[in-house]
């Protein structure tokens, strides 16, 4: 009798767009429930579910022995830099709720909401690139979404 041969009727790609569409979606009710600080966490866990897909950089010692590993650096130099820009005016909110300054509140609050809405038209381009995002112009609605 011939060996029993298991094929998944799907790839473990189907995983990671679960995990992403779960993400997305409570992204959404973030952004509705004016939840900044969740809306970047989930952001943030996004990059990490599609980062794996462009290659490291293994840092070697002198010996050749591996010491540090670095993501892809233009993207990581990204996500840095709106990390910091997001981090400075979450503490521009701070002082001007410690200097009871409503107006500069309200000018920080924008400014940040400006910034998590960059990231994420970022991230939804980086998903796009990697090919885990709606393409247009598919006929197919089940190839339409994320690649399928």
């Amino acid at each position: 009798m011939p060996p029993f041969k298991f094929q998944a009727r799907q790839d473990t790609g189907w995983g990671l767009i679960y995990r992403l569409n779960n993400i997305m979606a409570k992204i959404e009710t973030d952004i509705e429930n004016g939840d900044m600080i969740r809306w970047n966490l989930h952001l943030d866990r996004i990059f990490v579910n599609i980062i794996y897909k462009n290659p490291e950089e293994k840092v070697r010692d002198a010996k050749g022995k591996i010491i540090d590993v670095n993501l892809s650096k233009e993207d990581t130099d990204i996500f840095s830099a709106l990390n910091k820009q997001i981090e400075d005016e979450k503490k521009n909110m701070v002082l001007a709720k410690q200097n009871d300054d409503n107006v500069k509140l309200v000018e920080a609050k924008n400014k940040l909401y400006g910034l998590l809405l960059k990231k994420d038209i970022w991230i939804r381009k980086k998903m796009f690139q990697l090919k885990l995002y709606l393409r247009e112009g598919e006929s197919d609605p089940r190839k339409a979404i994320y690649g399928g």
